[in-house]
C-alpha cells in the first residue's frame, strides 16, 4: 500500500495469535473510535494507503463475516497542507487516548513507589485539555484527571492504581474515564 505503515494504534489493542489487532467486544448503538498514526511517504500520485478488514460472529452465530475498506489519499502540494486543518474532533479523540497512556504510566509510577512521578504524568497530559476547544468529554477528562492526580498525591495509592487502570481501560473503548458511574442524587430544594 503505498509504502505506508502504521506507526501506532493509540486505543492500546490486543493482538490476534496471527498478528491482527483485536477490537473489544462491540455494542450496538456504542460507536468505537480508534486512533492510528500512519507514516506515509511522500507520493507522486493518488495511492491507496491502508487497507483495513474487519472480520467478526455475531452472537450465537457460526458464519463469519467481513468488510473490507481502503483508504486512498490525493496528493497535495506542501503549500496545499494548511487548507487542510486539523479535525477537532480527532484531536479530543487523541488527547483521550494519550490521557489513557497517561494513566498506564501513572501506575507505573506508583508501583515503583515514585508518587510524585504517577501525579506528574497526570498533570502533563491534562494540560493538553487545557488548549482544545471546551467540550463536555473534554472538560468531564480534564476533572477526571485532576481528581486522579490527587488520589495518587495524596498517596491513595490502592484506590488510584484502580481507577487509573478503569479509566484507561475505559478510555481506550470509546468510554467516558467516569463509564458507569451514576451522578450522585440531586437534593431537591
Amino acid at each position: 500500500m503505498a509504502g505506508a505503515t502504521v506507526s501506532d494504534v493509540l486505543n492500546d489493542l490486543e493482538k490476534t495469535d496471527d498478528g491482527a489487532w483485536k477490537l473489544p467486544n462491540l455494542i450496538v448503538g456504542s460507536p468505537l473510535n480508534l486512533v492510528l498514526r500512519l507514516r506515509i511517504p511522500a507520493l507522486a500520485v493518488s495511492s491507496p494507503v491502508l487497507q483495513v478488514k474487519l472480520s467478526w460472529q455475531a452472537p450465537n452465530a457460526t458464519e463469519i463475516h467481513h468488510l473490507e475498506s481502503t483508504l486512498e489519499l490525493a496528493v497535495v502540494s506542501p503549500a496545499q497542507m494548511s487548507d487542510f486543518p486539523a479535525n477537532p474532533a480527532v484531536q479530543e479523540q487523541v488527547a483521550l487516548l494519550m490521557a489513557a497512556r497517561a494513566r498506564q504510566e501513572a501506575v507505573k509510577f506508583a508501583d515503583r513507589g515514585d508518587m510524585a512521578g504517577a501525579t506528574q504524568a497526570l498533570r502533563n497530559v491534562a494540560k493538553s485539555f487545557s488548549a482544545m476547544p471546551a467540550s463536555p468529554q473534554a472538560m468531564a477528562e480534564s476533572a477526571a484527571l485532576a481528581d486522579l492526580a490527587t488520589d495518587f498525591e495524596s498517596g491513595e495509592k490502592s484506590m488510584a492504581r484502580k481507577r487509573a487502570r478503569s479509566q484507561a481501560y475505559n478510555l481506550n473503548r470509546s468510554r467516558a474515564a467516569n463509564y458507569g458511574k451514576s451522578e450522585p442524587p440531586q437534593k431537591s430544594r
